[in-house]
This record gives C-alpha cells, sequence and structure tokens, in this order.
C-alpha cells in the first residue's frame, strides 16, 4: 500500500491572517455531503465546459469507431446489382431486340486473412486505450489551469489591495510630511521622499492592476466564467510522502507513460497486420441472381445460385506490402524508444514539482517570519520616527520593507498552493474523480461499449 501525507490547508481572507498565519481545514468528499467550495466549483465548471477537454472527449469518441472498423473485417459483405441492358440487331433475315434485366446479390463472408483482421483489433483496442490516456492528460492539463488562474486572480487580487492600502498609507504620510514641514520639522527632501514613495505605490498599483485584468481574461478562458469575487480555497488531497513513492506512483498511473505503452502496443499490432497481407485470403461466397430476357423467353426468367470458396495467395505485389512491413517494424521500434523518453520525462517532471512544492513550502515559513519581523521593525521606527531618533527615510523604507514581505508572502501561498496540485497531475492524481469534484465524472467505457459491436446505423452520441 502506498503512504501517503494529508495536505490541508485554509486561506484566511482577512489581511492579518493572510499575511501572517494559514489555518487547517478538511473539504468532505463528494460523497460526504458538504456543499461545493467556489474553488471546487470553478474545477467543476472547467471540468464540465471547457472546450479543450470537450474536443478530447469527441476525439477519443472518433477512435472508439475504429474498433468497429476493425471488427467488420469478421463480417460479411452483402452486395446487391441490378443492371438494364436494350440492345438491337438488324440482319439481313431477321431483326432482334432484347432488354435483359438483371437483379443480383452477393454475399462474402471472410473465412481468413493471414492474422490482419485478429491484428487490426488488437491494434485499434490499444489505440483507444492510448487516446484514453489522451484525454486522462488532457483533463489534467485543463483543471491545473483552472487551478493556477484561480489561484492568479485570488493573488493579483490581494496585491492590488495590498497596494491600494499601501498607497493609502503613503497619501498619508505625504501629507504629514507637508504638515511638518511647514512647522520646520523636517526639510523639504524629506517631502520629496515621500512624495517619490507615493508615485512609486501608485505605479505598482497600476501594474497590478494591469495583472489582475489578465489573470481574469485567463480565469474565463479555462473556466468559462467571468471571475467574481473568489475567496480563498478549501480543499483536501493527498500526495505521496516521499519523492520516491511519487516518482513510482507516476510511474503506474502517469497518462503520459500509459499513452506510450498503449501505442507501443499498437504498432507491434500493425506490423502482424501488415505481414498478414503476404498470406493467403479465403472467402466463402454466395450469390443470387435473376434474368429477365424476353428476346428469348416471353414473359420468362432465369434464376442462379451459387455458393462457393476463394482463395487467394499473393506471389507478388510490386514491393508495396513488403515495404509496408518494414515501414511498421520502424514504427514499432520508433515506439518504443518514446516509451523509454517518456518514463525519463515524467521522472523528471517528479522531481521538478517535488522541487517546486518543498521550495515553496520552505518559502512560506520563510515569508511568515519575515513578516513578523518586518512588522515589529515597522512598529520600532515610527516610534523612533516620533522621538526624532529616525528619520523620514527609514520610514518609508520600514513601510517598504512590511510590504514587499506581504506581497512575497502572498506569492509563496499562490506557488505553494500550485505546485500541491502540481505534483498531483504528475502522479496521474488530478482528476474530477480523485478530487471528489461535484460532477457527473465523463465514463469513455460507455461510449466504447455503445459501439464496439455497432452493425450499422450513421447516428452518433454527443
Amino acid at each position: 500500500m502506498r503512504c501517503f501525507r494529508f495536505f490541508v490547508f485554509f486561506l484566511s481572507l482577512s489581511v492579518s491572517v493572510f499575511a501572517a498565519a494559514g489555518g487547517a481545514s478538511a473539504q468532505q468528499g463528494e460523497g460526504g455531503g458538504a456543499a461545493a467550495t467556489p474553488f471546487d466549483a470553478a474545477l467543476a465548471e472547467a471540468y464540465l465546459r471547457n472546450p479543450e477537454l470537450e474536443a478530447a472527449r469527441a476525439e477519443l469518441r472518433s477512435v472508439d469507431e475504429t474498433y468497429a472498423q476493425a471488427m467488420s473485417g469478421y463480417r460479411p459483405r452483402l452486395t446487391g446489382e441490378a443492371s438494364y441492358t436494350s440492345s438491337h440487331y438488324d440482319g439481313d433475315v431477321f431483326d432482334t431486340h432484347a432488354d435483359p434485366k438483371n437483379l443480383a446479390l452477393e454475399l462474402r463472408q471472410p473465412l481468413y486473412r493471414g492474422g490482419s483482421t485478429e491484428a487490426g483489433v488488437r491494434a485499434s483496442s490499444n489505440r483507444i486505450k492510448a487516446q484514453r490516456a489522451v484525454l486522462h492528460s488532457v483533463e489534467q492539463k485543463v483543471l491545473l489551469e483552472a487551478v493556477t488562474a484561480y489561484m492568479d486572480v485570488r493573488r493579483d487580487g490581494e496585491l492590488v489591495r495590498l497596494n491600494l492600502n499601501n498607497e493609502k498609507v503613503l497619501e498619508t504620510h505625504l501629507e504629514a510630511s507637508r504638515q511638518r514641514f511647514k512647522l520646520g520639522d523636517i526639510t523639504k527632501t524629506d517631502v520629496s521622499q515621500a512624495e517619490s514613495r507615493l508615485a512609486n505605490a501608485q505605479a505598482s498599483r497600476v501594474r497590478a492592476e494591469g495583472s489582475l485584468r489578465a489573470s481574469r481574461a485567463r480565469y474565463e478562458r479555462v473556466v468559462g466564467q467571468e471571475a467574481q469575487t473568489l475567496p480563498a480555497p478549501v480543499f483536501s488531497i493527498h500526495i505521496p510522502e516521499t519523492l520516491e513513492q511519487a516518482a513510482a506512483l507516476a510511474e503506474e498511473q502517469n497518462p503520459d507513460i500509459h499513452f506510450a505503452d498503449f501505442s507501443h502496443e499498437a504498432a507491434n499490432a500493425d506490423t502482424r497486420a501488415a505481414t498478414g497481407e503476404l498470406l493467403p485470403q479465403v472467402d466463402l461466397t454466395g450469390s443470387l441472381g435473376r434474368t429477365y430476357d424476353p428476346a428469348q423467353r416471353v414473359d420468362e426468367h432465369v434464376n442462379t445460385t451459387s455458393v462457393g470458396v476463394i482463395a487467394s495467395i499473393p506471389l507478388y505485389t510490386g514491393g508495396a506490402v513488403d515495404a509496408r512491413v518494414r515501414r511498421s517494424k520502424q514504427i514499432e521500434s520508433q515506439r518504443r524508444m518514446e516509451r523509454m523518453r517518456a518514463g525519463r520525462t515524467v521522472r523528471q517532471s517528479v522531481i521538478d514539482a517535488w522541487t517546486e512544492l518543498s521550495a515553496a513550502e520552505a518559502e512560506m515559513q520563510a515569508r511568515k517570519a519575515q513578516i513578523d519581523a518586518a512588522k515589529l521593525a515597522l512598529d520600532g521606527v515610527r516610534i523612533e520616527t516620533d522621538y526624532g531618533s529616525r528619520t523620514t527615510l527609514d520610514l518609508l523604507d520600514a513601510e517598504q520593507e512590511y510590504l514587499d514581505a506581504q506581497v512575497a508572502h502572498v506569492i509563496a501561498e499562490r506557488n505553494r498552493i500550485v505546485a500541491l496540485y502540481r505534483v498531483l497531475s504528475t502522479v496521474g492524481e488530478l482528476t474530477a474523480a480523485r478530487l471528489g469534484l461535484p460532477v457527473p465524472v465523463y465514463n469513455p467505457q460507455a461510449h466504447f461499449k455503445n459501439v464496439k459491436n455497432r452493425w450499422i446505423g450513421t447516428g452518433i452520441d454527443e
């Protein structure tokens, strides 16, 4: 059994808690009866409405149809034929005129195709499994984008709020500096320093507002809704306890590895199918025919029936089939190498995501300590400034350091949560089912079962 560590984070909306501490809370799963949080609702909306994910589902349904195509190699072919010919013969002795009419039905049942049909079915089955892995990968990509978009809006909204607060503080400070300058307590330089810091704060606020607008646009693209006020996310997820466990789990569950595995199996089956074209082909045939020719026997017709077995042996195909076999073998070799590459790439992704998470968690602790220290320093500098032992520049520097600490904490909080979900993605568990999202989970098996043995009909399921 795999060991897991349970991570639960609660991010408070209040300024003091957001800046200094994170609480803990647990979100019940879908079966627990808890109401969906706005965070879960955003992920659910992306899962249900994102066009990239909808397109991947449609693509999988199209690949499902290749199984019915492959299975058709076992099934009979029934063809009908009708003909009408009008002919006239002018002779020296007599003239003749005929209008023969022919109707025919032919049934052809494949008996042996050199193993190509069986190989084709196996290739199709593996391609469908590979495409399911693609859908899994796209689902993870979309959900990670939704998490990232949500946290980007949260981050940028908080940065706008912090910059607005800082701007108000500096406006008050500038007004106080001007009053003190009038009283002769400080110099014009001190006032200029306050004006410079205020202008810088205004520029930072404008930049933060621009980033927020861009993040809202990305959120709308991914989720499909406008980003209103987004509260702090409440969630509970499980990730492996160690990097080694994460790497082992990714080897078992990562969809990129599954895709490479099934693609290699499909290529192997393609080689067998191509080889089958060099072997004998055997068909059972039967036909019914009716011919009506008034020139021979008026108002009468002739019926014909036949049953037989046809065997054909390809002796030389101009080299085309041989070339297809060689090409299939090369593709199989390519898919084998791609499987090796996928394994290495996934392992690197796991290490990168794990390292990012570890760094983000360590940074969070450091940023909390930085905020506490900066706040104490700012309080002390304010008191010392009131007593005249500190300059205006010292106070402005202390306020800027406190703001920088708060901004860094907000960014680190966003990075930590995104890193958590990125780790979940690398091990193949960032899915609606594993997250317990309040949505009906798409079942790729349902459409496949619907069409795999379908003999006739052109209607489709959306």
